[in-house]
């Protein structure tokens, strides 16, 4: 493993800790006490046209998400980066349904504040669009940034996916549909999910780089005989 492959392994340990954290320290009912101020110094700013505003800013994690990510992978596979092409697609499919698997687990309740725009019963921890959008812009603006030599241009990258991320967090606790630790679950759980993701790219790659230099040192010379090369 390289050393930047140890520090993404650290860091997804880290991250997920934290996430552990906030689980445990979970409320039965309700949210915590950070949860009840969070929410209660929204409530009342909250104003019509912010939440239409927010609602759009919201869709920014559902609807134009799947089209970016759609993009980008046909984008990739144009350009035969086919092992990128796969990580996007597999780390946004599979985000929403481990989303779903951790709120079956948690079963936390919504904030009763919730039920008048909800329809359905769905849980709240952690949040969908929360985790769904860090993988999905994360591992886009990565394999953007990957090839951008420009350093300004990188940094723009990564500026903007966190503001959209952000965005698309702070839209969920302004419509009242997720707690302040839904949200922050939702961001910790992406982002090891996206490190995994990530961390499983340079693994294929490193494995790929391997089996051609394996084919190159052993296929036939002129006289038709294999040659090998010691490792």
């Amino acid at each position: 493993m390289t050393l930047y492959g140890r520090g993404r392994v650290i860091l997804a340990a880290l991250l997920l800790g934290a996430f552990g954290a906030i689980a445990v320290a979970l409320p039965e009912r309700g949210g915590t006490g950070l949860d009840v101020l969070a929410s209660e110094w929204l409530q009342a700013r909250t104003t019509d046209a912010g939440a239409i505003l927010f609602t759009w800013i919201s869709w920014l994690g559902d609807t134009a998400l799947t089209g970016l990510v759609i993009a980008a992978v046909l984008v990739l596979a144009h350009r035969r980066r086919f092992t990128a092409a796969t990580t996007v697609a597999f780390a946004s499919i599979c985000a929403p349904f481990i989303d779903v698997a951790l709120k079956q687990v948690f079963q936390r309740g919504r904030p009763d504040h919730a039920i008048a725009i909800i329809t359905g019963t769905t849980w709240s921890f952690p949040s969908g669009h929360a985790m769904s959008s860090l993988v999905g812009y994360g591992v886009v603006a990565y394999f953007r940034a990957e090839r951008e030599s420009d350093p300004r241009r990188r940094l723009i990258i990564v500026v903007a996916t966190c503001l959209i991320v952000a965005g698309v967090g702070f839209s969920r606790l302004y419509l009242g549909v997720h707690y302040l630790s839904d949200v922050a679950g939702g961001w910790l759980a992406g982002a090891v999910w996206l490190l995994a993701c990530i961390e499983g790219y340079h693994v294929a790659l490193r494995r790929r780089a391997l089996l051609g230099h394996r084919r190159r040192v052993e296929q036939p010379d002129a006289d038709g005989h294999g040659r090998h090369e010691d490792a």
